[in-house]
């Protein structure tokens, strides 16, 4: 198969966590926001009282986490 590329970034600043996972697949299957991956993410990253976006294009998908740091 071809060999793809997953980048990983954490920063943490002010209080907040900020994680970046970005690739370059296929991307995600239009029009589906709501699969089993997906929801488990949006369900972690609500537990930790963040905010996650997800955003896909033929040319990979990029999904950026922020949350709070625990005190």
């Amino acid at each position: 198969g071809e060999r793809g590329r997953v980048d990983v970034r954490l920063r943490h600043r002010d209080g907040t966590c900020r994680l970046v996972v970005e690739d370059d697949g296929a991307g995600v299957v239009a029009g589906r926001t709501n699969g089993v991956g997906q929801g488990l993410v949006r369900a972690f990253v609500a537990e930790l009282g963040g905010d996650v976006s997800i955003a896909s294009s033929d040319r990979g998908t990029r999904v950026e986490v922020t949350f709070p740091t625990p005190a």
